[in-house]
């Protein structure tokens, strides 16, 4: 056979405490119901090396989005 070869990953590390104080006036905009998961996506873009801020904004409008289709239908294209 050929030779193995391995993957070593390594994340990145990151002050928690910092990180959600950064975040925290991003999560004002959020619905109180929705900003532990909005910094999950936080986490997650951070983690694939994009923006957490804009990941939070992102996750923000598409939840507004939903609520305001779900209460109003406007959005739907017919």
């Amino acid at each position: 056979m050929g030779e193995m070869t391995t993957f070593s990953t390594q994340l990145p590390t990151v002050d928690v405490d910092d990180f959600e104080a950064r975040m925290a006036p991003k999560l004002e905009f959020a619905h109180p119901m929705d900003r532990e998961d909005a910094m999950q996506e936080a986490w997650l873009a951070k983690l694939q090396g994009r923006n957490p801020a804009r990941a939070i904004n992102t996750f923000v409008v598409r939840e507004w989005r939903h609520r305001l289709t779900e209460r109003t239908g406007i959005l739907q294209q017919g």
